[in-house]
């Protein structure tokens, strides 16, 4: 009995126990006599395999550029450089295609999904909103575009406003050089001729124009003037002739704010802000001169 349960272990211990699996071999080294290719020690280059470009997926196989690298060193070391040499790595890269559309382009470099989705420092016309998101700016882009734009329209606005009151002083000056101690009655002459036959609407364009000092119109006017005062047809004012002063008591405050500095910059400046008023005083007062 005792021979008989031996021999069952031993032959289930026989059947149950697998020899451990050997490792396999490492692939052979090349030797420097053989002439095979050799790691040289210290270099880096004993882990580094040879590179195959036919191991890889099928898609990057055929690629002619992966043909020049003899190991994966090379190969890395040329991605380096790419990225080196390009700044950014390939993610981060923009194509921008042959023609067609650039949307993709353009939102990548910031621009806003709509047009009224550019934030801008005060109100701006859709259709330059429609322009600018066209063109592919970014917000950034836009907003310093708006704001150059307003600083060169309010440039302009007070280029234009110096060279209008430069301009209306040079009408004034120019007349005052011709007439001489006569501009005030010629001018007086001018306007009441003016008023006479102008409307309302004629009157609010020559404030606004300009024209009203303008040293041709005003000459004009001015012997038209003259020419109705000699049949006395001329008109003292807007509302006919008035009285309550004599000609030489009109004609003594006349001579009085001729020698008014303030008074008579008011009254040859345009742009003052009593000039209507210095105009209407002196009209009245050579209204009564008849």
């Amino acid at each position: 009995m005792i021979e008989t349960a031996t021999s069952e272990m031993t032959t289930n211990t026989t059947e149950t126990t697998e020899a451990p699996a050997l490792p396999e071999a490492p692939p052979p080294l090349g030797s420097i006599l053989g002439g095979g290719e050799t790691p040289i020690p210290g270099t880096g280059q004993e882990s580094v395999g040879s590179f195959n470009p036919d191991a890889l997926p099928v898609e990057l196989r055929n690629e002619p550029s992966l043909r020049n690298f003899k190991d994966w060193n090379d190969l890395a070391k040329s991605y380096v450089h790419a990225v080196k040499k390009l700044g950014a790595p390939g993610e981060e890269l923009i194509r921008v295609p042959n023609g067609g559309d650039l949307t993709e382009v353009y939102e990548r470099l910031g621009r806003p999904e709509k047009p009224e989705d550019y934030q801008l420092g005060g109100e701006a016309p859709d259709h330059f909103r429609q322009f600018m998101h066209t063109t592919g700016l970014s917000q950034d882009q836009a907003g310093k575009m708006f704001n150059y734009m307003g600083e060169l329209a309010n440039s302009e606005n007070e280029k234009a406003a110096k060279s209008y009151e430069e301009e209306q002083l040079k009408y004034t000056k120019d007349l005052s050089n011709e007439w001489g101690d006569d501009y005030q009655k010629n001018s007086e002459l001018a306007r009441r001729a003016f008023l006479q036959f102008a409307d309302k609407d004629t009157v609010k364009l020559m404030e606004e124009s300009g024209f009203g000092n303008h040293p041709g119109l005003t000459k004009m006017f001015s012997r038209i003037g003259r020419f109705l005062s000699e049949d006395h047809r001329l008109m003292s004012g807007d509302d006919g002739r008035i009285g309550g002063m004599s000609p030489a008591t009109a004609e003594s405050k006349i001579k009085e704010l001729n020698s008014d500095q303030d008074f008579m910059i008011a009254y040859r400046s345009a742009n003052h802000p009593k000039h209507a008023e210095a105009v209407k005083e002196m009209t009245q007062l050579y209204q009564y001169l008849g």
